[in-house]
Formats: C-alpha cells, structure tokens, sequence
C-alpha cells in the first residue's frame, strides 16, 4: 500500500502521473532474474501498484526510443559506456526487444498511454512533460528511483518524485530534509560528486560531504567559481579549479539537466490521450494470453464474484485452452516424477481439470475477498 500523505497535492486539481517506465522495466527484470522468474509478472504488479496506489487523473509511461542517447553522446562520448549488456548465464546477449514490446501492452492495458523517446531519453520526456504540467498548475508525480529526477521539484510546490523501490516521496516540501541541499541546486551538487550510474565523474576527491558543504556554504557553481576563496582545503581545491579549467563542471551541469530545448522531438498526438481508465477486459484477456494467472485470481475473478464485470465467451474459452494446456504439463511431470518413484500415475484429465477447479475456486473465495482498486 502507499502512503499518500507525504505528497504535495492540491485539491480539486487534476494529477498527472509520469513514469519512468524503462526504470521499472529493468527492475522487474533483475528481480525475476533472481528467482528464475517471469519479468513481466513482476511488472505487471509493479505497475498495478502504481496505477491503483497513486492518484492520477492521467498517466504516461516513458520509455526509451531510437536514438535515445544522442543528445547527451554529443556532450560526452563515454556517456554511460559503464552500461553492462544484459547476458545469459552462459556469457550471451540477451535480445529484450520482445519483453520490451508486451511491456509496453501491460501499461497500455493498465490505462497509461505509452510513449517512447526519439533522440532523447526518456527521462528527459518526463522531464519536459512534468514540467510543463507543473507549470500550467496541475498536480505531478513523477516515478523514478533515479536520484537526478530530484532537480524537477525546483519547478513547482506540486511537483513530487515517487521512488517506488524505496517507497519515499520527495518534494519542495521535505526536500532540504531530506537531501540537505537546496532544491534549485541540485544539479550543483551532482556536477560536483557525478554520478558513476552514467559514468559521468565528478570532481577528484570530492565526495558527498564536501559537496554539501560547499553548496551550503559557497552556492552553486557559478558561485563557487566566482568565490574560489572561499575553498580552504588546499588538495581538493586544486581539484576543484582542473574541473573548472578543464570543463568537467560545465559539462558535466549538461549531462545532468534535462534537455528541455529538445521538446520539439517529442511527438504526442493530443487528441489519442486517454484518461486513467484501466481497460478491464483487455486487462483480462493479457493476463489469460501471458499465463498471469496468480494475478488474474487476485484481482480479475474478484470482480467476477461480485458481479462488477463479465467474461465474454471468447474469454471464456481462450481461458479454458490455457488451463487445459498448463493442467496437462502439470499432468505430465506428476507422471513423470511419480513413475520414477512409486510408479503411479493420473491419466484422467477431466477429474484433474474438476478437482483442480474446485480446490481453487474454494481457496480463492476463502482468501481472496476484497475491493480491487480499479
């Protein structure tokens, strides 16, 4: 459940719900990777959470497109070449493309409207768009366990950064609090540590500590700069002024700013944006079709029970070939492993089918009970 409490919202405004859904993508990932799982079970609940958790009126998930580096790569060429390829265990490159594309139609199903950068990242679509609709006086919540997200909140009261892994919210309001730095100066602070995640690095020697200090006590960089005697420690000043001379501040400050002079590439057609509806057939039929089926037991069937919504015979049957198919492989290695060791087996498929039915639909309905937040 998430606690909404620590949000910046105001009432009788609409809520703009962004994203970062490449972020989430690659957690899911990493997280079923561990369990020898399936990464789009795991986002689809991922997802779930934030759709029915959150308030939103209307909600974007932002991937990554073609091209997407390139405004950065001309600033610096080794941007995030720290990047490791996903491999297999045996050393190979794993292709997601597939896993990206039925991504895609989770959030298209769960009632976001799906949009993938051209030239840019993302995160810097998030960036424009969260932006914009702060400043024409809406409510937003942008989601990203990406720490540079933070520099959004300069922009508006209203303006919050959800990160769903650690469960926090971070607005105008808590920001010192929790950061110790202003939050107009953050980017300040990141040109000054880095950020080895895009192998973007800071200055020599310099590490969280003295950059709060210099920010808190000198300013930003263009103050620090201006007041270089200011920096008592002779080592790290050194250090300070190379990054100064060499560019690596400056740079640096472009990698970490979102790119809102690229809002140009961004090409979403007004008149295709849906609210924040989730389609509960379609909903429906992606769980039967992708073998969703702990969570279509959960949600789906609850409001089946309750007569909040009907499966159509197409559905219907689609799900009756899926549980067939899945009966049969369970089936099949019960035969298998029960031959080896006692020699018995179950070769009648239609009592399988009843009792399987019937032990399921008695443990639902004992356990499962409760309003889905749709």
């Amino acid at each position: 459940m998430i606690l909404t409490e620590d949000f910046s919202l105001q009432k009788n405004k609409s809520t703009i719900l962004y994203v970062d859904a490449n972020n989430l993508f690659f957690r899911a990932y990493h997280s079923a990777s561990s369990v020898n799982g399936n990464p789009l079970h795991f986002l689809l609940n991922m997802a779930y959470s934030l759709k029915s958790g959150l308030p939103n009126q209307y909600a974007f998930a932002v991937f990554d497109g073609d091209n997407n580096r390139q405004s950065r790569l001309e600033i610096f060429p080794e941007y995030k070449a720290n990047r490791e390829k996903l491999k297999d265990k045996n050393g190979e490159e794993i292709d997601v493309t597939h896993l990206v594309e039925n991504a895609k139609k989770i959030f298209e199903v769960l009632g976001f409207n799906v949009y993938s950068s051209n030239g840019i990242e993302g995160d810097d679509v998030i960036g424009i768009l969260a932006r914009k609709s702060a400043e024409k006086g809406l409510n937003v919540i942008a989601v990203s366990s990406d720490k540079d997200y933070r520099q959004l909140c300069q922009y508006s009261e209203f303006l919050n950064i959800y990160n769903s892994q650690s469960k926090s919210v971070i607005n105008q309001k808590n920001f010192l609090e929790k950061t110790e730095i202003p939050f107009d100066k953050y980017v300040d602070y990141l040109s000054l540590t880095g950020d080895s995640s895009d192998g973007i690095d800071g200055v020599s020697k310099v590490g969280e500590k003295t950059a709060k200090k210099w920010i808190l006590e000198v300013g930003g960089i263009e103050d620090i700069k201006n007041n270089l005697d200011k920096i008592k420690n002779s080592k790290t000043k050194d250090n300070l002024v190379e990054a100064i001379n060499n560019g690596l501040l400056d740079r640096n400050k472009k990698l970490i700013s979102f790119h809102f002079d690229k809002e140009d590439t961004i090409n979403i057609d007004k008149n295709k944006i849906i609210k924040s509806e989730i389609n509960i057939e379609k909903l429906d039929e992606f769980c039967i079709t992708h073998n969703m089926r702990q969570f279509r037991e959960k949600y789906i069937e609850s409001l089946i029970e309750m007569n909040q919504y009907f499966r159509n015979n197409k559905l219907k049957k689609l799900l009756r070939e899926k549980e067939t198919e899945r009966l049969e492989k369970n089936i099949s290695y019960s035969e298998n492993y029960t031959n080896s060791n006692q020699n018995k087996h179950t070769d009648n498929l239609e009592i399988f089918l009843k009792d399987n039915y019937e032990n399921t639909t008695e443990k639902h309905s004992k356990n499962q009970r409760f309003e889905p937040q749709f």
